[in-house]
Formats: structure tokens, C-alpha cells, sequence
């Protein structure tokens, strides 16, 4: 292989390319590129909004959450069947867009349930010192930011903002640590 040069070589190794052999290029619709969301959209949420329902009408992730907000609504707060099905319906939506936890949508259920249905009486003071003590361990040095970050995610969606207010949702350790995390999460990304 002595004294071949860049061009005899590759001639040696691959073959001699002529003009006719080149293929032109094809065209390609030009796409314009997909962001991070989009793309996530697209592998992980099917095009049919029905799609990740159940033959039952229950979300298949969010199944045995929809069931016990279901129960809960009937038993606890008295509401008909099709109304707490459709409220159950609408928070495992929530759950779902909002990247929830089945543990932690179980969790939220459970307190909202009886705090709406009065089995749980709110302690504003004490709920505010226990999230406060939760985020500082969480997130350190960023407990603060992590605060301002679930009170700007919380703002953004007024419907949410007044349920939490009315309830004293707004206030429980569980509530605020899954906001703030989701809240965080979104903040690192740049979207909130």
C-alpha cells in the first residue's frame, strides 16, 4: 500500500465511483424540528385521547385512583354515581398531564377527600412549618426557590388555585411537596 494516494486507496478498498453512480438526492419535506415536549407527546401519548382508557372507561394508570375518588365522592360526599365518576374521570386527567404518581394521586385523593367531606379539619400553621421542614430537606438551599416555583405553577392554573384555597388543600405537607416537585421539574426545564 506504499505510495497509493487518499484516491487509489479508496478506489482499492470500496470501488471506483463514477457520476452515475451517485444518486441524486431525494427530496424531503422539510419538518421543522420537534422540541423535547413534542417529541415526548408523540412516543408516549397516542393520537386517540381515548387511547390510555380501559374497556371499563378507567385510565389504566390511574385505575385504582379513579375507583377510591369515585368511592370516596359517593360514600364520603354524597354525590350520585355518574358525577363522582366524572369527577374522578377529570382528576386522573389531572394526574396524568401533570405527571403525577399513582402513590402520590392516591395520596392527594385521600386528602382532598377528607378535607371536602370534613373528616380532616385543616391546621394551616402546622401544615405550613411540616412543608416548609419537607422542602428544606428535599431541596436544601433551593427550598425557597422550590416555594416561589409551586406558587407560580399554582397561579398559572386558576381552577386549581381555587380548589386548594377553598379546601385548604394549599397549605398540607403532600400537597405542596408534589407541586413543588412537579414545579421544580419544570422550572429546570426552563418551563415555568
Amino acid at each position: 500500500m506504499t505510495g497509493m494516494t487518499d484516491d487509489q486507496l479508496a478506489n482499492a478498498l470500496y470501488g471506483s465511483v463514477t457520476e452515475h453512480d451517485v444518486e441524486p438526492p431525494r427530496e424531503q419535506a422539510q419538518q421543522a424540528p420537534a422540541d423535547s415536549d413534542e417529541l415526548a407527546r408523540r412516543m408516549y401519548q397516542p393520537d386517540d385521547p381515548g387511547a390510555h382508557v380501559g374497556e371499563d372507561r378507567l385510565d389504566k394508570v390511574y385505575g385504582s385512583v379513579q375507583r377510591q375518588i369515585e368511592t370516596a365522592a359517593v360514600e364520603q360526599l354524597g354525590l350520585e354515581p355518574d358525577v363522582a365518576r366524572q369527577a374522578s374521570t377529570e382528576w386522573a386527567q389531572v394526574f396524568r398531564e401533570n405527571e403525577i404518581s399513582t402513590d402520590e394521586a392516591a395520596t392527594l385523593s385521600t386528602i382532598a377527600a377528607g378535607l371536602v367531606g370534613g373528616s380532616v379539619q385543616p391546621d394551616p400553621i402546622a401544615w405550613r412549618n411540616a412543608a416548609r421542614a419537607e422542602l428544606v430537606s428535599e431541596y436544601g438551599a433551593n427550598s425557597e426557590a422550590a416555594l416561589a416555583a409551586a406558587k407560580a405553577f399554582v397561579a398559572k392554573d386558576r381552577a386549581l388555585a381555587e380548589f386548594l384555597d377553598e379546601h385548604g388543600l394549599g397549605d398540607h405537607p403532600a400537597v405542596v411537596r408534589t407541586i413543588a416537585r412537579r414545579a421544580w421539574t419544570l422550572k429546570k426545564a426552563g418551563k415555568l
